[in-house]
C-alpha cells in the first residue's frame, strides 16, 4: 500500500515480486485488491459543481489503418473544480462508443453523465470531439496523454479489461497531488481496511 501509494510511477507486479519477495502472482494479486478498492471508491464520488469533460481516444494508433483503429478505445476525462481551485479527476472509457475519433455519442454520454456526475451539478462542458494535439493544449487533454503514456511507460502494456483499473490508480495520485495535508498512504489504508470490514460483515 505504502509503494502504490507514495511512488509517482507506482510499480507493476514483475518490480513488486523482487522488491518484497514474493511469486509473481501473489504481487499481481495484491496490486489487483487496490486498484480494486481504488476503482470502488471513485465509483462512489460523483462530479459536481462546475464540471468540464472531453473525449480522448484511450491506445490511440499513431498509423491510423483500418486494423489500427479497430483497437482504439473512447474515453471521456473530466474533472470538477471546487471552491479551493482543487480539481478532481476521473478518466473513464466508454463503451458504448464504437468511433472514438468521430463524436461522443447521445448515448455514451448520457451513460457518463448517470454513473459519474451528481444530479445537483451548476454547470456541465463536454468538449464532444477528439481533438489532435497541439491544437489543443487545455489541462484535460494533457492530463489524458499523462495517463496514457504512464500506462505504456510503467507496465508495457494492459488488457482491456484490466485498463479500467489502472486509470483509476492514476487518477487516484493526480488527485491526491492537489489535498495539501493529507497522506495518501494513510487514505489508502484505512479505504482498504473499510472494504475488508464490509467484505467480512457480507460474509
Amino acid at each position: 500500500m505504502y509503494i502504490i501509494s507514495t511512488s509517482d510511477t507506482s510499480i507493476n507486479a514483475v518490480s513488486l515480486a523482487k522488491r518484497i519477495d514474493v511469486t509473481y502472482k501473489t504481487a499481481w494479486s495484491m496490486l489487483k485488491k487496490l486498484r480494486q478498492a481504488i476503482s470502488d471508491l471513485d465509483r462512489g464520488i460523483l462530479l459536481s459543481g462546475a464540471v468540464e469533460a472531453k473525449l480522448e481516444v484511450y491506445m490511440k494508433q499513431p498509423i491510423p489503418t483500418y486494423e489500427a483503429l479497430q483497437r482504439e478505445h473512447a474515453a471521456i476525462i473530466a474533472r470538477t473544480v471546487t471552491s479551493t481551485n482543487c480539481s478532481y479527476f476521473k478518466i473513464k472509457l466508454l463503451p458504448a462508443q464504437k468511433h472514438p475519433r468521430g463524436l461522443l455519442t447521445n448515448h455514451a454520454e448520457k451513460q457518463f453523465i448517470k454513473d459519474h456526475v451528481s444530479i445537483d451539478y451548476t454547470h456541465l462542458e463536454i468538449n464532444r470531439r477528439f481533438v489532435h494535439p497541439p491544437r489543443c493544449q487545455a489541462i484535460l487533454p494533457g492530463i489524458a496523454r499523462s495517463a496514457f503514456e504512464w500506462m505504456n511507460e510503467t507496465f508495457h502494456g494492459i488488457g482491456l479489461a484490466y485498463s479500467q483499473f489502472y486509470l483509476d490508480e492514476f487518477c487516484f495520485r493526480q488527485n491526491h497531488k492537489a489535498k495539501l495535508g493529507t497522506c495518501p498512504f494513510e487514505y489508502l489504508l484505512g479505504l482498504t481496511l473499510s472494504s475488508a470490514t464490509k467484505s467480512l460483515a457480507a460474509a
